[in-house]
């Protein structure tokens, strides 16, 4: 059976969507989208929660979830690294639209040159060694 980038894109988002397995870490005001490299996520997180620790969860019970779907998926991994900002209240909604028209906007600029964009734009340091590395 061929599965198609879709098939993983649509698995990956049932899962963070519906499967509900985040509840206790999740507020319900969050916006999932999936691309063909990476996740967009907003999230607001309850008061005991740490970005790592979720982006940890998400992606450990994911992978072995994802890995039960077929065994072309068996060797499916995540990247290491990840990236986390927090949103001001008054971007919140530019931010819900963003990721809801993600594909939009990675059609016209890819992924990589938009993040390395908004390091630069944020002023935050990177060693370009280590980013996309894996």
């Amino acid at each position: 059976m061929a599965v198609t980038i879709d098939d993983c894109k649509n698995s990956i988002g049932y899962f963070i969507e519906y499967k509900n397995l985040f509840s206790t870490w999740l507020l319900p005001e969050t916006t999932f989208s999936v691309a063909d490299n990476h996740v967009h996520a907003l999230v607001l997180l309850s008061a005991t929660e740490t970005a790592s620790h979720l982006v940890e969860e998400i992606k450990r019970n994911s992978s072995r979830w994802i890995k039960t779907l077929s065994p072309y998926y068996e060797r499916f991994s995540w990247q290491s690294g990840y990236a986390a900002f927090s949103v001001s209240q008054s971007l919140v909604e530019k931010t819900t639209q963003y990721i809801t028209h993600q594909e939009d906007h990675h059609r016209k600029r890819s992924f990589k040159d938009e993040y390395l964009s908004f390091l630069e734009l944020y002023n935050i340091r990177y060693d370009e060694r280590y980013v996309f590395s894996d």
